[in-house]
């Protein structure tokens, strides 16, 4: 697993991607065929709430990446974009969206 962290990496997988949406998340996927592990950028922006929110939204979704690594599909680039409605949201329902972005029948 690599975070994605450099502008130009975001903007090209922000601006040539596939998206699926939830109430609290967008995952845009980019497939990356020759990567051997995936990569993920996480953006969560000021509309979601103040910094302890933010930083909580960023938390929760590096931990769910790290529970259930094994459902992620290791040649594409993925961008998770958090949605206002993440940041009052509880680490149950975080999980659950995540969940059902990640097993999304549009990806295969």
């Amino acid at each position: 697993m690599k975070f994605i962290t450099s502008s130009a990496e975001f903007k090209n997988i922000y601006n040539n991607n596939r998206r699926i949406d939830s109430k609290l998340f967008s995952l845009l996927f980019q497939n990356n065929p020759e990567a051997e592990e995936f990569s993920i950028g996480i953006i969560v922006n000021k509309r979601v709430g103040k910094a302890v929110i933010r930083n909580k939204v960023k938390r929760r979704v590096k931990y769910f990446i790290r529970e259930h690594i094994e459902i992620i599909k290791p040649d594409y680039r993925y961008l998770i974009r958090a949605k206002p409605l993440s940041g009052l949201s509880d680490w149950v329902t975080i999980n659950k969206e995540l969940l059902l972005l990640f097993t999304n029948s549009q990806f295969s």
